[in-house]
């Protein structure tokens, strides 16, 4: 049976994303994180997935959560081709069910131009969230930003939590567009782990991760018979 208590387990997501029945999103977790501190010191996969395309010469990212995750309904395979080869190329049926939830509102399609990214390395890129004055987001960064730390007045509560413990800028990570036009084919599919960052000077959040055998933890309902030592 699953418990209806969340719970908190650390691990490589490989190793402990099948004990769960469900995890948290990074909105899940943010919304969380503004009534628990200690929920604000912890690094944590979230059950998001970030899936880049290029599709007539333009880079697109399609963000969603626990539907039609093609990183979490084929973990095994995913895990091992992101640590080996630092990118998840997902089948044409886990491809299609994603395109399939952007049209039922569950994912958001996004061209990364319109962003309005800065660079961070060759591979990624980032728009910065200023928490004070978060309504210089541009239309598309907003919708983005508000999957990511909770919608509408959730969002609202979760700037001004930032702001209150000195996080005056925050960052979203994706791949650069350029890296997405130079090096992939089109109609190629290469999806990414997410994972959200502790409460320091800023608390960002990766949509490009690759590490998922590092030990980081997951939150939300258990599928086991006892759930032992749980840190909520």
């Amino acid at each position: 049976m699953s418990f209806e208590t969340k719970v908190i387990r650390n691990g490589s997501l490989a190793q402990i994303a099948p004990l769960f029945t469900e995890m948290d999103t990074s909105a899940e977790l943010t919304n969380a994180r503004y009534e628990d501190e200690g929920l604000r010191n912890k690094w944590f996969y979230t059950a998001n997935f970030a899936m880049y395309t290029l599709e007539h010469g333009e880079g697109y990212v399609y963000f969603g959560g626990r539907e039609a995750n093609p990183i979490l309904n084929n973990l095994t395979t995913a895990c091992a081709q992101l640590i080996n080869h630092q990118r998840y190329l997902p089948g044409s049926a886990a491809r299609q069910a994603v395109l399939d939830s952007v049209r039922s509102g569950h994912t958001l399609r996004m061209k990364l131009s319109n962003l309005e990214l800065e660079k961070s390395s060759g591979e990624s890129a980032y728009f910065e969230i200023d928490t004070a004055n978060y309504q210089r987001l541009n239309e598309v960064q907003r919708l983005f930003a508000e999957q990511v730390y909770g919608e509408g007045e959730l969002f609202l509560q979760n700037m001004e939590i930032f702001f209150e413990v000195s996080i005056f800028k925050t960052r979203i990570f994706v791949l650069h567009p350029d890296y997405v036009g130079d090096r992939f084919t089109e109609g190629e599919a290469d999806s990414r782990a997410c994972w959200l960052y502790i409460f320091d000077n800023y608390s960002k959040f990766n949509a490009i991760d690759t590490n998922v055998g590092n030990v980081s933890a997951v939150r939300g309902f258990l599928d086991v018979a006892d759930n032992g030592d749980a840190d909520e």
